[in-house]
């Protein structure tokens, strides 16, 4: 199951603590998602009971833009 589901599932409370922003090129994700950048990305932490649960780490594919646009 994705994380969020199963977090939802198991009615676990977290906290969604943002680390970074990022914006920038790169081949290999170029490669990866058949586009071109640049890349939004994102890396957050969950929380649960005051201790770090897990950390995520997110790259959006650029294909995004079809549905809202150019940035």
């Amino acid at each position: 199951l994705p994380i969020g589901k199963s977090l939802s599932r198991s009615h676990t409370e977290i906290y969604q603590d943002i680390q970074g922003i990022y914006y920038g090129n790169s081949t290999p994700l170029e490669a990866a998602f058949q586009q071109t950048g640049p890349f939004w990305g994102r890396h957050y932490l969950f929380w649960h009971d005051r201790q770090p649960l897990t950390l995520i780490y997110e790259v959006f594919s650029p294909y995004l833009k079809k549905y809202f646009g150019q940035t």
